[in-house]
């Protein structure tokens, strides 16, 4: 497999991250958070697409059709579980005036953000999208270890791409802060493209087959 043909699998395996990553730049940063936190989402959405390839490389075909059984399940899942806090984030985080909450807007909040917490993103949100957009992944390492003895290469093209990807994606995310009024409408239409990407996943694994 030539390292072009590793490229267009890695630019096709990073379409879900990159969405989930614009998804996860929507929310009022400074500019130091914003950059951490764009930093937080590359790396986590670029170790999963490099350590899945790997995973399934090792792990074999044997091994891969005992997953295949439910990944895409745990897949969708992690996304679903993502997708219904932010409708709660939508439909509930309400001030009293009926506005939404924008941490930036507390100059208490903003001296927090700014000393204590740069990244600006859940742990288990972050892991759930990471995880539930590289499960695919695993497959191209069990097929990539049919065709080659090593993978270690390839993944970390991969990984790279996605990185990448995520990051660019993030900035793309923070455009959309502008329309602070649209938040709720942006929460909604987050939610409602990472359940897309998850009935996506059950389809491309034939789940209900």
């Amino acid at each position: 497999m030539s390292w072009l043909e590793v490229v267009g699998i890695a630019l096709a395996l990073s379409v879900d991250a990159f969405v989930c990553s614009v998804i996860s730049g929507k929310r009022r940063l400074n500019s130091r958070a914003r950059l951490y936190t764009a930093m937080a989402v590359a790396f986590a959405f670029g170790l999963f697409q490099f350590l899945m390839p790997v995973i399934g490389f090792f792990a074999g075909v044997a091994i891969q059709k005992y997953f295949a059984a439910y990944d895409h399940w745990v897949a969708f899942g992690l996304l679903a579980i993502v997708a219904i806090n932010m409708l709660k984030e939508a439909f509930f985080a309400k001030d009293e005036d009926g506005d939404s909450k924008c941490a930036c807007n507390d100059p208490a909040t903003q001296q927090t953000i700014k000393h204590e917490h740069l990244v600006q993103i859940g742990l288990f949100t972050l892991l759930a999208m990471a995880v539930g957009t590289s499960i695919d992944a695993l497959a191209v390492g069990v097929s990539y270890g049919l065709l080659q003895g090593t993978i270690l290469w390839a993944a970390a093209i991969i990984g790279v791409i996605c990185a990448s990807c995520s990051f660019t994606g993030f900035f793309l995310g923070q455009a959309l802060t502008r329309f602070a009024k649209m938040d709720p409408v942006l929460n909604v239409a987050g939610a409602v493209v990472l359940l897309g990407i998850g009935v996506h996943i059950l389809l491309e694994h034939q789940a209900f087959a």
